[in-house]
């Protein structure tokens, strides 16, 4: 075998040993396809092959541009471009992303059980669909003083607390 087929075989062998990572780590309740998990361990594996190859200062002559196609089948319309199984560095795990975003609903909600007043105080301080404010800010909205805010804060933070403490620990493994 030479150069490039050499190469692609190695690619191939990396991506191998992904796949089979996402088999081992794949959990059907983590809200997500199999198949993004298998592409996320996949990109990485063939990602750690390329780095590796640089750091031990392999003979990089067999080296891919990130324009050449790359194939995995016998197709000519499945040819992918080298850059196409390159890892995006700034994409979460597949698994953790849809853990994260299931908390930030579940947050949601419990936010939405507040009363009027604490609700628009919670929202306002994190800037939750809003611009932040100080307790200033949101005194002046509501028309109390900024202690007023500060205390109508604290309060909702209590409720949320109790509401979401157990169940948060339970679910997501976060300390309240």
């Amino acid at each position: 075998m030479g150069g490039y087929q050499e190469l692609f075989e190695e690619f191939r062998q990396a991506g191998a040993f992904g796949l089979i990572k996402a088999c081992e780590t794949y959990k059907e309740d983590c809200g997500l396809a199999f198949s993004t998990v298998a592409a996320y361990h996949i990109r990485s594996k063939i990602t750690s092959y390329i780095d590796k190859m640089f750091r031990h200062k392999r003979d990089l002559s067999k080296l891919c541009y990130l324009e050449d196609p790359v194939s995995f089948s016998d197709e000519e319309n499945e040819k992918l471009k080298m850059l196409d199984t390159v890892e995006d560095a700034s994409l979460k795990n597949p698994c953790e992303q849809a853990k994260e975003n299931e908390f930030v609903s579940f947050i949601r909600e419990k936010i939405a059980t507040l009363d009027g007043n604490e609700l628009y105080v919670i929202k306002a301080f994190y800037g939750i669909d809003c611009e932040r404010q100080t307790y200033e800010e949101i005194g002046k909205t509501l028309g109390f003083s900024r202690q007023r805010a500060q205390q109508l804060h604290s309060k909702a933070i209590k409720k949320l607390r109790c509401r979401i403490g157990t169940v948060a620990k339970e679910e997501f493994g976060v300390l309240s």
